[in-house]
């Protein structure tokens, strides 16, 4: 998965629970970061902002979900390559959530 947390800046591993911070669809860390940022903001009497665009984090509308991958069966004597194009091969990086709306993870280079 490509993309890290702008908190830990570790990458997204699989399963991991990340939140959405509501301020764009895009904007999201992991769980245990979030709730690291929000405590340190209450403790310093700061407003908690998101790390990406600076803008202020409406707690009411932070949504958090659970990162999971779906890897699919190998065909006997075949191998599933991730760049393979081919009608009908999978893709074992397929990434989906246990969530109604799939939240896509933003790339930096």
């Amino acid at each position: 998965m490509r993309g890290a947390c702008p908190i830990c800046t570790l990458d997204y591993e699989v399963p991991t629970e990340i939140g959405t911070l509501g301020c764009h669809r895009k904007h999201y860390l992991h769980k245990e970061c979030y709730d690291f940022m929000v405590d340190f903001d209450d403790k310093h009497n700061k407003t908690s902002v998101c790390p990406y665009c600076r803008v202020e984090i409406a707690r009411s509308r932070v949504t958090f979900a659970k990162l999971t991958m779906d890897v699919p069966q190998e065909p006997e004597g075949k191998k599933v390559s991730p760049d393979s194009t081919e009608k009908g091969d999978a893709n074992p990086s397929a990434m989906k959530l246990n969530q109604p709306e799939q939240i896509p993870v933003p790339f930096h280079s």
